[in-house]
């Protein structure tokens, strides 16, 4: 049968994979279930010791990764350090023919020489056996010690090897009681990855003994995942089971032959234009290919079978893979992909359990074709000359993910991905409250700053949720107020803030790291949104010259509407430096910023959890000079307190030394004067967002936080303020909240 076998090494990269042909081997060609093939794959991996993946190709193709490589060692490890000594112990052998325990020692040099390979954990199990009975015979015949001497020593030897290989511990529990010949044990140590021959990606599929099960969830009808933790290890597993592993024989076969015809359609450059109708087309196509696949082969599928297979074709021919799979987790914040191919798994940024090690590893034509389909969608180049890619992706059910992707030579062991996943839904002021990143009094600030047209700019880290405020401080813009965003990669929400009533325009620009591209700068953006008349302006990121012409815009008046954008820095005098002295504003100029919000996750004590939060609201004073620092240019007006976890006002903001505050105040015939007035009208703002939070709490409707219902909250909370001053001549807080309240409750009904 093993003549039948056939097998090559190839180099993948940094990887060095082993392929066995086992097409005309009779019986099933997995390691746990045939000792054949064992012994085969382990003669092979000690003339070739390095590699890091065996595929054995059947009907299907089995795989296997560096677990179970690395066990296949720990067995290898005890056989080449006994290989000597059973030679020795075959010389022995012949020179002892009259020994009484000659055939005990036959036994034992044959298990070893022969047996060991094929079945490892049985020929354990009978060797010690063998022991108890040999030394069962001496004690009933002390006069036979010496004869056993050399047996025992060579049985011994070997079995303090066995037991010292850590997957010892693993095995111990299993040996009572075991039956010679059962491989039961194999089948919980290597549990293979079969699957169509068609896809590429690598899954480890065992979950070891020494994790246990923190969470599970389905991301959908047909994928789960479970969150792992080892004691032993800070970081969590995160194990995805897709589709794939839903599909079973006769699935398999027409999934290959489906892929097969498929390929000889590939798509052309400009179908990748309009990636939601390649799909619909790619969809249209597999409902008649596999109905007509299925009946030319005789195969009856159920009706969720061909949901299955439509869905795992279309992501392996046109699409992305298993990244389309993770996308579908609305827990999921980023996902790298990092070099070499073949070797590392996928991580991630979890929301609930930060940094992630997955059970998938992508192998290098996987991660080649994703570089070729972002090239063809994003229209920017990637390779050696621009090796630095910036761009939008849309997947699976209108999923937004942002790629960040570098390529060879900047990337020095091959491409290197980040996905980062946007939120299909603009975060809102109470959903942060709710999840303490800021608290109402800054949410009310944030919002009355916003609503009368000042500019600000959110700054921070990267991750530290800067888009995610910048979205949802968007909608706190009246609706009336039309609306303009400027982005190289689309991360703002365009779609939907436009389904909730909003007058949005989205401009896409060239991304500053492309060196060729037939789309407008981001300068040339904001020139062009200036002509577009009087508009809330919105700068996804400032990043390059495009701030130049925004602070030019500012300065001169030319915007009568809130101005906001985000920009990495960590402090407002980062902010100042970035600004002026990276992007080249003139210090002067950098005055036009009324409001720099400074955001960044913040852990606790033990370091392993990571929080966000709104550290600094602070204001950009205008009577200075050079340097805003050293002449007290920048007042805060709320300081977090890392004690009571809570971000608190300063005495300028309470006692109204705020220019900025009084400059909108001076603005509004109501608030002009009385700066008890502004404040009642910050804190009702807040006291507003603190009590839908209190009804989502208590009614257990936290769906009520999400855009949908907020933007009509916000809405009814200006009709209120309206009906409060026709009414009451005032802002009469307990008037607008009780008016709220009611609003809600009866909606909810």
């Amino acid at each position: 049968m093993i003549n039948s076998l056939q097998y090559r090494v190839e180099k993948d990269g940094k990887e060095r994979v082993l392929y066995i042909d086992a097409k005309n081997y009779p019986n099933i060609a997995t390691i746990e279930d045939d000792g054949n093939i064992m012994s085969y794959v382990l003669n092979i991996m000690l003339r070739e010791p390095n590699l890091n993946t065996i595929y054995i190709d059947q009907d299907d193709l089995i795989s296997y990764y560096k677990d179970t490589i690395n066990i296949l060692w720990s067995f290898l490890d005890v056989y080449l350090k006994i290989k000597d000594n059973i030679q020795k112990a075959y010389t022995n052998y012949i020179s002892k023919q009259n020994n009484v325990f000659l055939e005990e020692y036959n036994k034992v040099i044959s298990s070893l020489d022969k047996d060991y390979l094929r079945d490892p954990i049985g020929v354990y199990v009978y060797i010690r056996r063998l022991k108890r009975r040999v030394l069962h015979i001496i004690k009933n015949n002390p006069n036979l010690e010496s004869d056993a001497k050399d047996l025992i020593s060579l049985i011994d030897n070997f079995l303090i090897l066995f037991e010292s290989q850590p997957i010892y511990k693993y095995i111990k529990p299993f040996l009572i009681g075991y039956k010679l010949g059962n491989r039961n044990i194999y089948k919980r140590l290597f549990i293979a990855d079969i699957k169509p021959k068609v896809f590429d990606t690598k899954f480890f599929v065992r979950i070891g003994e020494e994790y246990h099960v923190v969470e599970s969830y389905k991301l959908d009808k047909y994928t789960d995942v479970f969150i792992l933790k080892n004691p032993e290890e800070t970081v969590y597993r995160y194990y995805i089971y897709p589709e794939e592993y839903r599909v079973f024989f006769e699935e398999t076969f027409l999934l290959t032959k489906a892929r097969e015809i498929l390929l000889q359609y590939e798509p052309k450059r400009e179908d990748y234009l309009d990636i939601e109708r390649l799909r619909e087309i790619y969809n249209n196509i597999l409902d008649n290919l596999i109905l007509k696949l299925s009946s030319v082969y005789n195969i009856n599928l159920k009706r969720d079978s061909y949901d299955i297979l439509k869905s795992i074709l279309i992501r392996n021919t046109i699409g992305f893979g298993i990244i389309e799979k993770f996308a579908e987790d609305e827990r999921l914040e980023d996902l790298f992909v990092n070099p070499p191919p073949g070797i590392e798994p996928i991580s991630l940024q979890h929301s609930s359990y930060e940094m992630c090690i997955t059970n998938v590893i992508p192998n290098r034509k996987e991660v080649e074709s994703w570089a070729t389909k972002l090239r063809l969608i994003s229209g920017r180049p990637f390779d050696e000359a621009n090796p630095v890619l910036d761009t939008d992706l849309e997947v699976g059910n209108s999923i937004s993910l942002r790629v960040a992707a570098i390529h060879p030579p900047l990337s020095v062991d091959g491409i290197s991905y980040i996905f980062r996943r946007h939120r299909s839904r603009p975060w809102t002021l109470p959903l942060f409250i709710y999840h303490k990143m800021l608290n109402p009094l800054a949410a009310g600030l944030l919002s009355f700053l916003v609503a009368n047209g000042r500019t600000l700019l959110i700054a921070g880290t990267r991750g530290s949720g800067k888009t995610s405020l910048l979205t949802a401080l968007m909608l706190e813009l009246q609706k009336k107020v039309r609306i303009i965003t400027i982005e190289d990669t689309l991360e703002i929400p365009g779609d939907y803030f436009r389904k909730l009533g909003y007058n949005l325009v989205s401009l896409k620009v060239r991304s500053p790291f492309s060196l060729q591209s037939s789309e407008m700068s981001p300068e040339d953006g904001i020139r062009v949104s200036l002509r577009m008349g009087d508009s809330a302006i919105i700068v996804g990121e400032v990043r390059s010259r495009e701030a130049q012409t925004l602070y030019e815009a500012m300065r001169v008046g030319a915007l009568a509407n809130a101005v906001m954008g985000t920009i990495h820095a960590e402090s407002p005098y980062g902010v100042f430096d970035r600004v002026v002295n990276d992007l080249k504003v003139p210090a002067t100029s950098f005055k036009a910023t009324d409001i720099i919000v400074i955001v960044n996750p913040i852990r606790d004590p033990s370091g392993m959890k990571k929080y966000r939060r709104v550290l600094r609201i602070t204001e950009v004073r205008k009577f200075w000079e050079e340097d805003p620092l050293k002449e007290k240019g920048f007042v805060d007006l709320m300081i977090y307190d890392a004690d009571k976890d809570n971000l608190e006002p300063t005495l300028n903001l309470i006692n109204g030394d705020s220019d900025v505050l009084k400059s909108v105040a001076s603005r509004i015939r109501y608030l002009s004067k009385s700066w008890e007035r502004v404040w009642r009208m910050i804190e009702t703002n807040g006291d507003a967002k603190q009590q839908l939070v209190d009804i989502a709490v208590k009614e257990s409707r936290i769906d009520i936080l999400e855009a949908d219902f907020v933007s009509k909250y916000n809405e009814m909370y200006y009709k209120y303020i309206e009906d409060s001053l026709k009414e009451y001549n005032e802002i009469n807080k307990e008037f607008i909240l009780d008016s709220l309240k009611k609003w809600t409750y009866r909606v909810l009904k």
